[in-house]
């Protein structure tokens, strides 16, 4: 390769840079985490993850880009000036939906066979990102440590849920955040009123997870917390001023 090649490529490798604010402890020289696209839990639909070098954390990939924005780096300008977030995410909400449908057929299986999927290949990854106890919490299992197999239980799931959502309204309480509009919107307003009851947090924590489950055990755990469904298109609030 020529020279002038050379620095072709390397211009057109700058101009491609992109910004990611992840935690430090996941970036070394020798210890590259993994990107990769990987069905959404509730949608179905690709989204962005990321896992640690060894696989056994992952984190979500969010982005946001204003509409008219750039980044400076070095001496570049990159053109996309988009950021992306990268937050923890517990690896069981993506396995899930496997579970449940591996469930179909009644039997029990292992987790590779679970995951085994030709579309997202990466979703093995999975299996060193989850642990024999954490799988416990939403599956039975049975066999050695050797070869264990499991099957999603909808009982045990509902329960680690309940758990999840109310620790997640305790702390939204804690920080005093706005729970009474829409949890997309509202998310980061602190709440002018103490006049919010727990019912309204756990509501409220309960449309956070939910975004991360299937529609059907949304339905189920939504019953099982005893929230009423609520008509999206009369709740709605005018927006904060």
């Amino acid at each position: 390769m020529s020279p002038e090649s050379e620095d072709d490529t390397d211009n057109a490798r700058k101009q491609s840079q992109l910004v990611f604010l992840m935690p430090e402890k996941e970036i070394s020289r020798n210890e590259t985490p993994i990107l990769c696209h990987l069905t959404h839990p509730q949608s179905e639909k690709p989204a962005m993850f990321m896992f640690s070098n060894d696989d056994r954390k992952l984190y979500e990939v969010l982005s946001f880009k204003e509409k008219y924005s750039s980044w400076i780096i070095d001496k570049t300008v990159q053109k996309d000036g988009c950021i992306f977030l990268t937050t923890p995410i517990d690896p069981l909400f993506l396995v899930i939906p496997y579970l449940i449908k591996a469930n179909l057929s009644g039997k029990f299986m292992t987790l590779d066979q679970i995951l085994a999927d030709t579309d997202y290949p990466d979703c093995q990854r999975l299996c060193t990102a989850c642990s024999c106890d954490q799988l416990k919490n939403i599956s039975e299992s049975k066999g050695d440590d050797d070869l264990k197999a499991y099957r999603f239980n909808a009982d045990l799931a509902k329960s680690w849920l309940k758990t999840k959502i109310v620790k997640l309204a305790m702390k939204l309480k804690e920080k005093k955040q706005h729970v009474t509009s829409g949890a997309q919107s509202s998310i980061f307003i602190k709440s002018k009123s103490e006049s919010a009851h727990k019912d309204d947090y756990i509501r409220y924590a309960f449309g956070i997870v939910s975004e991360y489950l299937p529609q059907s055990l949304s339905n189920e755990v939504r019953e099982y917390l005893g929230i009423p469904e609520v008509n999206e298109t009369t709740a709605k609030e005018p927006p904060t001023k």
